[in-house]
């Protein structure tokens, strides 16, 4: 969708829906003199918005290269991973939804990098 300005008082057209009867149209129209315009076929935008549950949201989006940064803090705890023997992981705190008042503990072992919480034991 490009930018088109009015041609009464050259500021910028918004698009928005319009009507007429039972047909729905995409408009440009000018919030200052009111001048509205069809949009060709041409210039009609198309999206599509798919969104995903995915682990790393519950993480908080923490790549697996958490375990090497230094200011977190590191507790003594054997890993989830039953292939790894490390027994150091960094930890954070990060709340179950947003605007929510409980915070889950999070871990990242030092040696393997594997994720795990302390809210289940299903590990990613």
């Amino acid at each position: 969708m490009s930018v088109r300005f009015c041609q009464e008082c050259n500021n910028m057209m918004f698009a928005r829906e319009g009507r007429s009867g039972e047909k729905r149209t995409l408009m440009y129209s000018c919030r200052t003199c009111g001048t509205v315009e069809e949009m060709l076929q041409y210039e009609v935008p198309v999206y599509r918005n798919v969104v995903t549950k995915d682990r790393s949201d519950q993480t908080g989006g923490v790549s697996k290269g958490v375990a090497s940064d230094p200011t977190l803090k590191r507790v003594v705890v054997p890993c989830r991973d039953s292939s790894c023997t490390g027994s150091l992981a960094v930890t954070w705190l990060k709340p179950v939804q947003k605007n929510d008042s409980k915070l889950v503990t999070f871990f990242s072992c030092v040696k393997c990098s594997f994720l795990w919480s302390s809210d289940d034991d299903s590990a990613s």
